[in-house]
């Protein structure tokens, strides 16, 4: 336990060896960080630090409405007029849907789904795209009556969902577990993205996209991602279980759950970016006499301001310590980098863990992040 307390009173006390910069500058970019020296009696955190939920924002339901009787929604599209859904084996094929009540306006069963696999749905402005769920290709429809106008492969052995940009075609796939913008013309790779780690299976992934932002649906959740990376910027709860299909109709957000049958028409405008906090090393191992450089972003898009905790924790010694805590601004969003030497803290290497949080007023953690690193007291390889 030695070691412990003598990091305690040597890390992030000392302000000849601290360094903070913030990477914006100036007074309105940058915040004034509390220095707070690490109380020497232990905080043991354990499951409250590192099992903790992240809460999440819910959609309003403007209207619902089941699908035809014994189907399995799995692919959801949007004309300008009219709700297109997919049907997977289950009375399997393509239904044009009434967006007012979901009374069935047609249905059509073109050659393009293996077993009765009909899958993901999209549409293009003029045409649209159906996903045979076990690979058989991508198909692209005519929407006055489901025939053939072209084929092109997937990009994946088993595509869920299908979004349309404008130009290019977004396919979810699996067992790859990414996210693939792909061309209409011959199904080539334009760029490809892992699916966002904690949104669930990609097997089972709804996709649209709303002329800004592509929206990914998870087991439960639905996720608003970045089309440059696929990053997520938001997420509310499903109104269901197995959001499986998605689309878009210009205003709201559509889903259909494949467990429930039941198709949803969504209000997201209410859906706001959240509090986002990240931490890095700038490597993992460390030995005396090196720099480390913690590279510490946080932003808070929301009108409420935000507390943000940061914890120490030596997992072998069984312990944590708070390192700081500090309010975050409205509108906060910056990049601070802090630095120290590493002393020589004895002979036994011992693996660390940054662990940060931010909270809301009422307790809730709106997002957490850690970053492992491990202490070497030698710079050869441990074992």
């Amino acid at each position: 336990m030695s070691i412990v307390f003598y990091i305690i009173s040597r890390i992030f006390v000392s302000k000849k060896s601290l360094q903070i910069k913030s990477r914006k500058g100036g007074e309105n970019g940058k915040m004034k960080w509390k220095k707070q020296c690490l109380a020497l009696a232990v905080c043991i955190v354990l499951l409250e630090v590192i099992g903790v939920s992240v809460s999440s924002a819910t959609g309003n339901v403007v209207r619902s409405f089941p699908a035809p009787e014994g189907t399995q929604p799995n692919g959801l599209a949007w004309d300008g007029s009219n709700l297109w859904m997919s049907s997977y084996m289950l009375e399997g094929g393509i239904y044009k849907l009434d967006p007012v009540d979901g009374s069935v306006l047609g249905v059509y069963t073109p050659p393009t789904a293996q077993y009765n696999g009909y899958g993901g749905l999209t549409y293009d402005g003029t045409h649209l795209w159906q996903a045979d769920s076990y690979g058989g290709g991508i198909y692209k429809l005519s929407p006055s009556d489901c025939s053939i106008i072209s084929t092109i492969p997937s990009p994946d052995r088993y595509p869920s969902d299908l979004a349309w940009d404008g130009s290019y075609l977004w396919v979810c796939g699996y067992p790859s577990q990414k996210i693939y913008k792909i061309s209409p013309v011959d199904g080539s790779i334009v760029a490809e993205f892992n699916v966002p780690e904690g949104t669930g299976q990609a097997q089972t992934a709804g996709l649209a996209y709303d002329g800004e932002y592509l929206w990914l649906s998870g087991t439960s959740c639905i996720f608003k991602l970045d089309p440059s990376n696929c990053e997520v910027v938001s997420s509310f709860e499903a109104p269901c279980s197995r959001p499986d299909s998605l689309a878009w109709d210009g205003e709201y957000l559509w889903c259909a759950s494949f467990d429930e049958g039941m198709i949803y028409q969504i209000d997201v405008s209410c859906i706001s970016e959240e509090p986002t906090v990240t931490i890095e090393t700038d490597k993992f191992k460390y030995s005396p006499g090196d720099v480390m450089t913690i590279t510490l972003a946080i932003a808070n898009p929301t009108e409420n301001s935000v507390m943000f905790q940061w914890y120490w924790g030596v997992p072998q010694y069984g312990v944590w310590v708070p390192v700081m805590s500090a309010p975050i601004p409205a509108g906060y969003d910056d990049t601070v980098d802090f630095s120290f030497p590493i002393p020589n803290w004895g002979p036994t290497p011992f693996g660390n863990v940054f662990y940060v949080r931010l909270r809301d007023a009422s307790g809730k953690v709106l997002d957490t992040d850690v970053a492992y690193w491990l202490y070497s007291p030698s710079r050869e390889g441990v074992q």
